[in-house]
């Protein structure tokens, strides 16, 4: 029997031992994960039964939980299926967004609505030393 065979037929044992249904404290200590991740991954899946603070998943919670945490397959670089780039941004392109945006900005504030700033000189009393 090789290694492969053997650390398959140990996932399904392991599988195998879960009840039909088991709280996310039993699941993690089976697996050796954290509880808090368990929780946290069942809630963020919807692979769970919440009832007031207590939560439960059931056998096909657990078995999406599993799937989820199974690694993604990465592409090869010379894989044709291979979904290409974005074209890198041009220095033109770039800026006629910049223009585009300002330009939609200034259409939702007027300039001409919010009038001209004068300045004008103020003029201060100062006490005449000849008054006192």
């Amino acid at each position: 029997m090789s290694d492969d065979e053997s650390q398959i037929i140990k996932i399904e044992s392991q599988s195998a031992d879960i009840p039909s249904f088991t709280t996310p404290d039993e699941f993690a200590a089976h697996f050796g994960w954290s509880p808090r991740k368990v929780r946290s991954m069942a809630r963020k899946l919807g692979a769970c039964r919440i009832v007031g603070n207590k939560m439960i998943m059931l056998k096909e919670d657990v078995e999406q939980l599993l799937e989820a945490t199974k690694p993604k397959p990465t592409a090869k670089e010379d894989d044709s299926s291979r979904i290409p780039s974005p074209s890198p941004v041009t220095a033109q392109s770039a800026l006629e967004a910049i223009r585009r945006k300002a330009a939609i900005d200034a259409s939702k504030h007027p300039r001409s609505s919010r009038g001209k700033l004068i300045l004008t000189p103020v003029e201060r009393d100062t006490p005449d030393e000849d008054d006192e």
